[in-house]
């Protein structure tokens, strides 16, 4: 009976329309996956999680509206559940609407955790580690959530049905600020996780901040069923199971909050990484696992630029910021793109043109000279195929060298070799580069010597 309503026994087509509306959450917060280089398990689980706040205020107020209307005084909707307690009947609502509501939930995401699954780099033990206790933990949330509303729903089928629906939506509605606001202290309340494309995302090492969402849920139904009982069973003792129930879930989710979102040095499992030289450079290429296939282009890049130089410059190694730990001197962290403009090639010239040592008191002089050095160096000649380009703004007649993007008034910078150049003007830049390379490191640079061609 109650399967054959979508775990809404009062109206199987609220039951139908909040399956089909979870199912399009995972829809909405697909877009924009597929045109990624190559899909990662981070993105994915940070996107089920940022989907998943919605997907808990509609399940939670369809669960409180489905128990007001079924447990009201003058109700005869309950009449074919059958001849079992009214505690059974919520658990078996609570049961098939978070069955149901979880896999709607993943089935819109289907397409995306495919093209992870079969796309994504080839990582041992990663669908186990990472996906599974993402998975598990995320039911657990949609079925506390079914929890929490049907015991919203019990405890105010006196008034009115949309009273009783909005009172969980308010409840998670607050979640959500406070998640919003202090994400590490208030993680087991509510999940919260920023969609990150560079691979910088604190779960896709660490399956012990789900252990602990997953926990919190375990918490939540426990209390709710306690209550669920007394609401459908003896409503006179709820006020005292209450009084007890509210402080210790508190606690506990605040302490499970705090330990797994705030202690994050206690549970870090190591996440493996590649440090390989680029080939003539002294420099070091630093990838975590699957960013691997960024390898082959981003040693390209790195050489390109270190040529361009005429030495080996400050940087030492570039690290993907995917990858534990503090760098040190000389190690230049960044983003690894996989949106295919190459915008860590821009990164790189750029601190090789100490454009990020500049600031408010550095002279404009200085300032539109360091600016110069780094467009030379992003002239580097490229290898075919490698492409790098910049998102600018305006018309095309104020942007010189660029094609036309997606909307009337962005374009692309292609960046390609200066015109006019010759061997010696390149000659005289590197040895500039290599007589003032501290001070260029400080944003002091001295004029450009003449004969470099811009």
């Amino acid at each position: 009976m109650v399967w054959r309503k979508f775990g809404c026994p009062v109206s199987p087509v609220l039951g139908m329309l909040t399956a089909v509306a979870v199912a399009a959450i995972g829809v909405v917060f697909s877009r924009g996956f597929f045109d990624t280089l190559y899909p990662v398990w981070n993105e994915t689980i940070a996107r089920w999680i940022a989907g998943l706040p919605f997907a808990l205020i509609l399940v939670s107020g369809v669960s409180a509206f489905t128990m007001s209307q079924l447990f009201h005084e003058d109700s005869v909707l309950n009449i074919g559940l059958g001849t079992r307690g009214n505690s059974a009947i919520v658990g078996s609502i609570i049961f098939t609407m978070s069955v149901i509501s979880s896999g709607a939930f993943f089935l819109g995401f289907l397409p995306l955790t495919f093209h992870t699954l079969i796309s994504g780099p080839d990582i041992p033990g990663v669908v186990v580690k990472v996906a599974l206790p993402a998975v598990l933990s995320v039911m657990a949330q949609i079925s506390a959530a079914v929890a929490v509303g049907a015991v919203c729903g019990l405890a105010t089928r006196k008034r009115a049905a949309i009273f009783s629906a909005l009172l969980p939506i308010g409840i998670y509605g607050v979640l959500v600020l406070l998640s919003s606001w202090f994400s590490n202290s208030f993680w087991a309340f509510f999940p919260n996780e920023e969609l990150d494309k560079s691979g910088v995302s604190f779960v896709y090492s660490n399956a012990v901040r789900y252990l602990g969402l997953s926990l919190s849920a375990a918490v939540v139904l426990g209390i709710s069923w306690l209550l669920i009982k007394g609401l459908s069973e003896r409503p006179a003792e709820v006020p005292k199971k209450l009084q007890v129930a509210a402080p210790v879930t508190v606690a506990t989710l605040l302490a499970l909050s705090i330990v797994t979102g705030t202690q994050q040095s206690l549970f870090l499992s190591e996440r493996t990484g590649n440090c390989e030289a680029v080939a003539g450079t002294e420099t070091q290429l630093c990838l975590a696992d699957f960013n691997e296939p960024r390898r082959e282009e981003l040693s390209l890049m790195i050489a390109a630029l270190i040529n361009r130089l005429g030495h080996p410059g400050p940087i030492r190694e570039v690290a993907d910021s995917s990858l534990p730990g503090t760098p040190d001197e000389g190690v230049l962290t960044v983003s690894i793109d996989r949106d295919g403009n190459n915008s860590e090639f821009l990164l790189i010239a750029d601190v090789l043109a100490g454009r990020f040592a500049c600031g408010n008191d550095t002279t404009r002089e200085s300032f539109e000279t360091t600016g110069s050095i780094a467009e030379w160096l992003k002239a580097a000649p490229l290898p075919e195929g490698v492409r790098v380009e910049s998102v600018v703004a305006g018309d095309s007649q104020q942007n010189q060298g660029v094609v036309a993007g997606d909307d009337d008034n962005i374009y692309k910078h292609q960046y390609s070799q200066i015109s006019g150049e010759t061997p010696e003007s390149v000659a005289t830049m590197q040895q500039y580069l290599r007589d003032h390379e501290a001070a260029i490191a400080s944003c002091t640079p001295p004029p450009l010597p003449p004969g470099v061609i811009l």
